[in-house]
């Protein structure tokens, strides 16, 4: 008695028959990358770097966050006014450098320097004028409205405003 095979089993990893024959699948763990795979990749992460590249440049612009940072600044100062109790000047102490000082209320004579307080502007940001200063009472509201300009390398200025009433923006 003879025996004949009318279908072929394949084992596990090979689904395809073609004839009498199993050819094997590749499989994720068999397979390597296409150098098409590759460069599509490689597509990609460039389309994507092209978009974010004028994004990124805007982030290093020293007269834009020397802006940011002195409003900032000053609303720290005004919260730690309202939060002490105390009153809080802020004054420049050169072309780069803003510090805060302390006292009971905005007309004493004597105000302790606040170490914790100090604003170093951005490498090519510079205060315009010096000749400036921003008092806050213990109830945040600053003693007068300043315009403080600033100025960067290649002559761009920016204004930050502080109000009777606290507020600071930068001007539009």
């Amino acid at each position: 008695m003879s025996y004949q095979a009318t279908s072929l089993v394949c084992p596990y990893r090979a689904k395809v028959r073609r004839g009498n024959h199993c050819i094997p699948l590749r499989t994720i763990e068999d397979r390597g990358t296409t150098a098409l795979e590759l460069i599509v990749v490689v597509i990609l992460i460039a389309l994507f770097f092209a978009g974010a590249l004028p994004t990124i440049k805007q982030l290093n612009n020293p007269l834009r966050n020397g802006a940011h940072e002195m409003v900032a600044f000053f609303k720290e100062a005004r919260a730690k006014a309202i939060a002490t109790t105390l009153a809080y000047s802020i004054t420049p102490a050169s072309a780069t450098r803003i510090t805060a000082a302390f006292a009971k209320n905005c007309a004493a004579a004597d105000f302790s320097p606040d170490s914790s307080m100090a604003l170093e502007l951005p490498q090519g940001a510079s205060l315009s004028a010096t000749n400036w200063s921003v008092c806050f009472n213990s109830r945040g509201f600053a003693d007068s409205s300043v315009d403080i300009t600033m100025s960067d390398q290649d002559m761009r200025t920016k204004t930050v405003q502080v109000f009777l009433g606290g507020a600071v923006r930068i001007e539009p």
